[in-house]
């Protein structure tokens, strides 16, 4: 008895993606989006990939094209996360402000013994929280 199964198909899919504040990067072998939560609702901004060894053919070369291809996904990525950023409210904003400070000296109260990490955890929790229904309020 044949164990030949030509029924089965083998799908390899080409696509990754990166987390954004409020959004999600998608990459494909041809194209790229960028889709954002707004207050207004979701943006979608989708754009097709003009790689660099596709320019210059010498940068397609197996190492050189690695290091290159990892530059463009860096460069790339920064970009959507910086149109991310513009997207969501200032209020929004100042609240991950207000918790990246906290954590900042909060961190150097601990290494210096001013406090401890359950304290700081606490204390960090109390600022995420506490940002929470003016964000919901500006979102709305």
């Amino acid at each position: 008895m044949s164990n030949n199964n030509t029924d089965q198909v083998c799908f390899r899919t080409m696509i990754g993606g990166q987390a954004l504040m409020e959004g999600i990067l998608m990459r494909g072998p041809d194209k790229q989006a960028v889709v954002c939560r707004t207050e207004n609702g979701i943006v979608e901004k989708v754009e097709p990939l003009n790689l660099v060894k596709d320019r210059h053919p010498a940068l397609g070369w197996p190492l050189i094209r690695g290091v290159v291809t990892l530059a463009d996904s860096l460069v790339k990525g920064m970009k959507a996360l910086t149109y991310s950023g513009l997207t969501i409210p200032t209020v929004v904003s100042l609240g991950y402000v207000n918790y990246a400070v906290s954590a900042c000296v909060g961190g150097l109260f601990a290494l210096s013994g001013l406090t401890d990490l359950g304290t700081l955890a606490s204390y960090l929790v109390y600022v995420r929280q506490s940002s929470m229904p003016i964000n919901r309020f500006t979102q709305q």
